[in-house]
């Protein structure tokens, strides 16, 4: 289970970078990003021994032993391109699926966290992939670029396009998708509820209108309220 993969991250303190090799113009920038990586994660309170290999170079009793990070895709990564059967994400090099929903955009990519390794189901391994390399490096840089890190999701599966998380959600005890905590955004959907400072989107909750209007006034009244404290006219 979750705790449980958690609890062996936590515990071996550890961490394996196998980044793609197999894209001539961002191998080096998959390198690039692992190094900054391990800069960043081998100090502070609870210090990781950070270990870089390529997908070329891993030895395979390290990457069983130890929590593992795959970043790339199957086209640049051969050791992710091995597992991907094994993986909830059904991938191919122009497309993924989960939950029964195709992304097929050259600008998705995905995160997975924390899943048990399927070549050692007692330690977790975690995924950062896409339908390119561009979306995967653009996908890390959101991820970890200025004060955000979020290099490990609050949920073990989202999905982003073009900066835009459109799908998340959360596996059962068999480890297949958990279809009461799994949710599709539609990337581009249309207000239901607009105003001068605020716009209310519905993605699957199947709300009347009414019920929308009530919360946009809510809402509106909340900022009203904060404004007051503040003693401020600034719009917000």
């Amino acid at each position: 289970g979750k705790a449980d993969m958690y609890e062996s991250f936590i515990q071996h303190s550890r961490l394996l970078i196998a980044y793609g090799s197999g894209a001539v113009e961002e191998t080096e920038k998959y390198l690039q990003f692992a190094n900054s990586l391990k800069e960043r994660l081998s100090g502070g309170r609870r210090p990781l021994n950070i270990m870089i290999q390529s997908d070329q170079e891993y030895a395979m009793e390290q990457w069983k032993e130890i929590p593992g990070f795959l970043i790339g895709t199957p086209s640049s990564n051969s050791l992710l391109a091995r597992l991907s059967p094994f993986l909830p994400f059904q991938q191919n090099d122009s497309s993924f699926q989960i939950n029964g929903q195709n992304f097929d955009g050259s600008q998705q990519a995905y995160q997975l966290s924390f899943f048990p390794n399927p070549d050692s189901q007692w330690t977790p391994i975690t995924v950062v992939s896409g339908n390119s390399e561009q979306a995967v490096l653009s996908l890390l840089e959101r991820l970890t670029g200025g004060r955000r890190f979020r290099i490990w999701g609050n949920l073990p599966y989202q999905v982003y396009e073009e900066g835009k998380r459109v799908a998340m959600g959360d596996f059962d005890e068999d480890r297949k998708v958990d279809k009461e905590l799994s949710w599709y955004f539609d990337p581009q959907p249309t207000p239901r509820f607009e105003s001068a400072v605020i716009e209310i989107y519905e993605h699957s909750t199947c709300l009347v209108l009414s019920d929308l209007e009530n919360i946009g006034e809510m809402v509106l009244s909340e900022i009203e309220n904060v404004k007051s404290f503040w003693d401020t006219e600034v719009e917000l």
